[in-house]
């Protein structure tokens, strides 16, 4: 396409014709600043809104070109002429959908990333970048490969495993530590999904994860506590304050002589009177547990104490 049809004149018209009557008002300053820079042979290249006959405007690449002879400044210039308003358009399209995507992580309260398949960072959100400065010290980029932050070798490679998988085409969900093991390490829950190009093949992947040390932190607490419990040679149990048990532990399913599972089925109310006529701990090997505690059988009637013996 010639420069006359780009401006929509004819050839004739652009005889002679100062070129910045073709610049759009607002870029006027933008297009002489690009003429002082040009130097001999050097080109120059420079994006300007260019009028078309009438009002009409497009987007505009030029790449100028200086024509100077000897050492005398160059008076005259070749002036290339490329429409680029398809480009500038899907460009602006691209930043709007960045701005809501972007929106959208920021809104997250976990971190959030996608790498391509170099392991290079596309985007990240504001917690992931957080994340990262806490666990390995590292100020992340946008380009920079994901791996070469990571500092513990394991870390690493379960990384890079999971994102593999992920490139497979493969949803992965894991739950790990990370960090560099120094009292930083935290336990999330990370989602591994693949997204794809036009043509369906994957080419990146999305990573999404939640911080779930805290309640790691406590299911260990738990866990230990039933442990305790669990294995106590005290009769245990749990109940709600209208007098429903919950839960006991094995002790108190021979000291009762109900199986938990009966117990569990029919969510029975008790009531429980301990007599202490020692000071050693109740149920201990060495005291008769008949003697320390007395246990109310579920009965459909009148409550009366009944002793339970401990076998």
């Amino acid at each position: 396409m010639t420069a006359a049809q780009l401006l929509g004149v004819t050839m004739n018209s652009l005889i002679n014709k100062p070129f910045n009557v073709f610049v759009h008002p607002s870029d006027k300053d933008v297009f002489f600043l690009h003429l002082r820079k040009l130097r001999k042979s050097l080109s120059e290249t420079c994006e300007i809104r260019l009028i078309k006959k009438g009002s009409a405007f497009f987007n505009a690449q030029l790449i100028t070109t200086p024509l100077a002879d000897g050492s005398a400044s160059a008076s005259e210039f070749l002036v290339t002429i490329f429409d680029i308003t398809a480009r500038k358009l899907a460009e602006e399209k691209s930043a709007k959908d960045y701005a809501i995507l972007e929106t959208v992580m920021e809104s997250s309260d976990g971190p959030i990333f996608s790498v391509d398949r170099d392991y290079r960072y596309l985007c990240f959100n504001s917690h992931h970048a957080k994340a990262m400065k806490a666990l390995y010290n590292a100020d992340i980029k946008v380009k920079h490969s994901l791996l070469d932050y990571h500092l513990n070798t394991e870390n690493r490679r379960t990384a890079k495993a999971n994102i593999d998988k992920a490139f497979g085409g493969k949803i992965m969900a894991v739950e790990t530590y990370a960090g560099d093991g120094n009292g930083t390490q935290r336990y999330f829950k990370i989602l591994h999904n693949p997204f794809r190009g036009p043509g369906g093949e994957v080419i990146g992947v999305a990573v999404f994860a939640s911080d779930l040390t805290e309640q790691k932190k406590a299911d260990e607490v738990r866990a230990r506590l039933s442990a305790i419990v669990e294995n106590s040679y005290d009769a245990i149990f749990s109940k709600t304050l209208d007098g429903i048990i919950e839960s006991w532990n094995v002790s108190a399913e021979k000291c009762m002589g109900i199986p938990k599972k009966k117990l569990k089925a029919d969510r029975c109310r008790f009531s429980c009177r301990r007599v202490m006529l020692t000071k050693r701990p109740i149920f201990s090997r060495k005291s008769r547990p008949e003697e320390q505690c007395g246990i109310l059988r579920p009965s459909a009637g009148k409550k009366t104490a009944a002793k339970s013996r401990y076998h």
